[in-house]
């Protein structure tokens, strides 16, 4: 098991777990609901309108960022699978707890992340 790993305490692992997962889980329900309303757009031909057009490019855009912060989510749980998480990727240093709660699925520490 990687040291940095074993600074952060079962207890603060198990809930910045919970938090990546509950995270993921509401990011998925965002994609879901975007895309259905993006469906029901296109069938009833509502998209006729330039204001309804923008609420369909924001829809892509939030189904989008759902997409990349689920993606980071699991990467994150796979470094706490693997003992690396809490690591800063750029200096190596570790991240605090505190930063980690912020942004559960953050890579770097707040200096490297400037």
């Amino acid at each position: 098991m990687n040291t940095r790993t074993s600074e952060l305490d079962t207890h603060a692992l198990a809930e910045l777990r919970v938090i990546l997962e509950r995270t993921r889980v509401d990011n998925e329900r965002d994609i879901d609901r975007a895309t259905s309303a993006l469906s029901t757009m296109t069938a009833d031909n509502t998209m006729a309108s330039s204001s309804l057009r923008e609420i369909a490019g924001n829809a892509d855009y939030m189904i989008a960022d759902a997409h990349a912060i689920i993606t980071l989510i699991d990467r994150a749980l796979e470094r706490m699978d693997n003992g690396t998480y809490g690591t800063c990727a750029v200096c190596e240093q570790p991240i605090p707890l505190a930063r980690l709660e912020v942004r559960p699925y953050g890579t770097t520490c707040v200096p490297c992340s400037a």
